[in-house]
């Protein structure tokens, strides 16, 4: 009885609000202003620029810190997640930090700043940590060899940074639970350690951009393998190609570029994963194995880029024609492949239903004519077949491809006029160093036209007035023709570049308007008279500006972005152009510049001159101008020649 009594007692007293709550809530208190107390010494320690915080420059002694910016506590009021991405910080991240005192998180970002020096080693006191993400934050040094102690770690990325030395299979000891890890864009060297590809549970690996060597062995597929995307890229990897690739089932992603694989491939091999959506191998000195064709009917590939190899002779698509083909961009440009009836089958029996949307095949010898069954491709959005040794004219039935985008058929001997339906809707055309002849068409009302390169070919009579309709063109290169009349004021204010040079212009330089965005202008050999200043430079703001930015093709939008939610991270493939890419290096380079030579000009240099002080280039030679040089030349401080 007595025993009954006292056990009822207790239970009594266990259960009392007064025994349990107060020590509950001092508890959850006392967890919370320790958190705070660490949290606000880390903020002092961290040396940032206040005006570019947005996270830790309001982190304050009177709020919950549970409730600061870039924290997460759990229920307890412990820490668990702390992100300060973009924060402006700088110098060295010391052992002592308070931030390896948080000894419940789970989740660290500190992408995106400019620390110096390597990571501390106590950053692996962490041992909850699940997510790490140290990426674009310019450390350097080694990878920490006990970074593996992290044993929870499922997410690592420690991209864009300048880690050395190799990485040993000691490196990934322990990582059971690793999903994904990204150390791309640094300067690891050594071999890859087969190990990386047994770990149980990895998806994503992306070690491209870095300095890696010698072979990648042979590796054992432990189960069935979770390996989702691999990317080698941009490193020094030599052949053989393993096998092991092809045995892993789950692979989507699959990158090898820019590497030194000098192999026979079988290609049908890679094309047989049954989820492979993505498969670059270009850059490389591979060659196809003794069958050049291969079918592509059952696979699921949607992007293919053999560029930069060896492949030549026959290359057949599909089962001898282009019926059902599934992947919807292909890039082999820059290889031997010979006949352009080879590589596209039978010109006739190309189905509409193979919604290709981007065929490179520049920089390949093709001979023969463009072929007209192109145009069944609905879908296609870019066709590039630049530097080739195509004959005959530009097809009209190109313009059935409702959706092209960019037409590049430069650099080849393509005869003919340029058809009226191509300027109708193409943002970006260029028919360059071709024997293309007669007018430039005209424009419709609604032109959409970005990019223009006729240049080099045998054009005649006056640029049309109706390219002021082209409101978004941004460059123009019709030089080395015979074209003739006044200079075209008609041109939109969005131009950036504008090459009339070797042609037959005249008249003087008058215009009612200037292009504040003209960052390259050559109307050099010409016929052009009057005074220089009635180019009204002082509406030239793009060239007055300190820094200039590179009008590249990106820049100007005409690299087609593909992108690729199966990659494992947030990255868009572009694939650009490389004839076209080319081709504006003439005329893009990454400064301005102005050539008015071998015209009539006449009268004294202008010192507006001296106010374009981001031009390189300057050339006034062989005209006739008169009077002083003025002193307001010497300001031009970046100037490379004049």
């Amino acid at each position: 009885m007595a025993i009954s009594l006292l056990l009822q007692l207790l239970f009594t007293v266990l259960l009392s609000p007064t025994f349990a709550k107060p020590n509950s809530t001092h508890a959850h208190t006392h967890f919370l202003e320790n958190e705070k107390s660490m949290l606000l010494e880390l903020k002092n320690q961290l040396v940032f620029d206040s005006f570019y915080s947005e996270i830790l420059v309001h982190w304050n002694q009177k709020d919950d810190c549970c409730s600061w910016e870039g924290v997460e506590c759990d229920d307890a009021g412990h820490v668990i997640r702390l992100q300060l991405n973009d924060e402006g910080l700088s110098d060295r991240l010391n052992e002592s930090s308070s931030l390896f005192r948080l000894n419940y998180l789970e989740e660290l970002s500190l992408a995106g700043n400019l620390f110096t020096g390597s990571i501390p080693h106590n950053i692996t006191n962490l041992k909850r940590l699940s997510s790490l993400d140290l990426s674009y934050c310019n450390f350097s040094g080694a990878i920490l060899s006990t970074l593996n102690t992290l044993t929870q770690l499922v997410h690592l990325e420690m991209a864009y940074n300048f880690f050395s030395g190799s990485i040993s299979s000691g490196h990934f000891e322990g990582f059971s639970k690793v999903e994904y890890i990204d150390l791309r864009y640094n300067s690891l060297r050594g071999s890859i350690p087969i190990s990386i590809f047994n770990l149980p549970s990895l998806r994503w690996i992306y070690l491209q951009h870095n300095q890696l060597s010698g072979k990648v062995d042979e590796f054992a597929i432990v189960n069935i393998s979770q390996l989702s995307s691999l990317d080698l890229s941009s490193n020094r990897l030599e052949s053989p190609i393993p096998n092991s690739f092809i045995k892993l089932q789950s692979l989507k992603v699959l990158s090898l570029s820019e590497n030194l694989f000098n192999d026979t491939i079988q290609l049908d091999k890679f094309l047989s994963l049954p989820n492979l959506r993505y498969l670059s191998l270009s850059n490389n000195i591979l060659s196809l194995s003794s069958s050049h064709s291969f079918h592509v009917n059952q696979s699921s590939l949607d992007f293919l880029d053999l560029s930069d190899n060896l492949i030549a002779g026959v290359f057949l698509v599909g089962s001898g024609k282009l019926e059902t083909g599934h992947f919807t961009i292909c890039d082999l440009s820059c290889n031997m492949l010979g006949e352009i009836t080879s590589v596209v089958g039978i010109p006739d029996k190309i189905s509409p239903s193979w919604e290709l949307t981007s065929l490179d095949l520049s920089d390949n010898n093709l001979v023969g004519d463009v072929p007209l069954s192109l145009a069944n491709c609905s879908s296609l959005t870019i066709l590039n077949l630049s530097n080739n040794k195509l004959s005959g004219t530009v097809p009209t039935s190109l313009c059935k491809a409702t959706y092209l985008q960019i037409l590049d058929l430069s650099d080849n001997n393509l005869h003919g006029n340029i058809p009226l339906c191509l300027v109708k809707n193409l943002p970006a055309l260029n028919l360059g160093r071709n024997n293309i002849s007669g007018r430039v068409p005209n424009f419709t009302a609604n032109c959409s036209l970005q990019y223009l390169d006729l240049n080099n070919n045998n054009l005649i009579e006056e640029v049309p007035p109706s390219l002021k309709n082209c409101k978004m063109l941004k460059a123009m290169d019709v030089g080395g023709n015979m074209l003739e009349g006044l200079f075209p004021c008609m041109l939109p204010l969005s131009l950036r570049v504008l090459v009339l040079c070797g042609n037959r212009f005249h008249g003087g330089l008058r215009c009612n308007k200037s292009w504040p965005n003209l960052q390259i202008i050559d109307i050099a050999n010409n016929n052009f008279s009057g005074n220089v200043d009635s180019l009204r430079f002082s509406g030239w703001r793009q060239m007055m500006r300190d820094t200039v930015t590179k009008l590249s093709y990106k820049n100007l939008a005409f690299a087609y972005p593909y992108s690729n939610s199966t990659m494992g991270y947030k990255e868009e493939v572009s694939l650009t152009i490389k004839g076209a890419e080319r081709n504006l290096v003439k005329i893009c380079p990454d400064f301005t510049s102005m050539d008015l030579s071998c015209n009539s000009f006449q009268g004294g240099i202008p010192d507006s001159l001296g106010e374009l002080n981001a031009l390189y280039l300057r050339n006034l030679s062989h005209n006739s101008l008169t009077g002083t040089i003025p002193k307001s030349l010497s300001n031009l401080t970046g100037l490379g020649a004049l």
